[in-house]
């Protein structure tokens, strides 16, 4: 008696071995399926906007370590709160910048859910700033008023320089 070799069902209509072999063997899914995870990142991006998403990751960069070293000269133990309080402001404040490529942040129509979301992200950043219970497990300690100016003002730069980009290449285009 000979072996045969197993042969797939006629047609079936449930997904089988032999189905996700011939599919993992097509040559149609095979280029999307070996590109690498940075190709089909960029492609999902577009190209072009990867120097501004890293320029702003440097403003925002920068800020921080702005926050961190001038609070750092007030009161040392707050250097890092103010760190961490400017991060996370600049990129909730970012978010509405970078909804258009290049139309200002102003201009965009209303998105109640992400306002929501922003003031939710918010409520939980001041609350671990500034409810005690909160500032051992979050490492934090609670924020003077200038402290705070200094947070705001540099959580800001992020947006600025992204506006300020978009008005630029906006004069370009037309």
């Amino acid at each position: 008696m000979r072996c045969s070799r197993m042969s797939p069902p006629a047609s079936p209509p449930t997904i089988s071995p032999w189905s996700i072999r011939r599919l993992s063997t097509s040559r149609a899914i095979r280029p999307a399926a070996t590109r690498s995870a940075a190709a089909r990142l960029a492609s999902s991006l577009g190209r072009g906007l990867w120097p501004p998403l890293l320029a702003v990751g440097a403003v925002v960069a920068i800020a921080e370590l702005a926050a961190f070293l001038a609070v750092r000269e007030m009161r040392p133990d707050a250097a890092q709160t103010a760190a961490y309080a400017t991060a996370a402001l600049a990129e909730l404040l970012f978010v509405f910048s970078c909804r258009a490529e290049l139309h200002p942040a102003w201009g965009l129509p209303r998105n109640r859910h992400l306002e929501a979301a922003v003031l939710g992200s918010l409520a939980f950043l001041l609350a671990t700033i500034y409810v005690p219970a909160l500032h051992d497990p979050f490492g934090t300690v609670s924020l003077a008023s200038g402290e705070l100016g200094i947070v705001l003002a540099l959580a800001l730069l992020p947006v600025l320089a992204s506006e300020s980009l978009k008005a630029v290449v906006r004069r370009r285009v037309g």
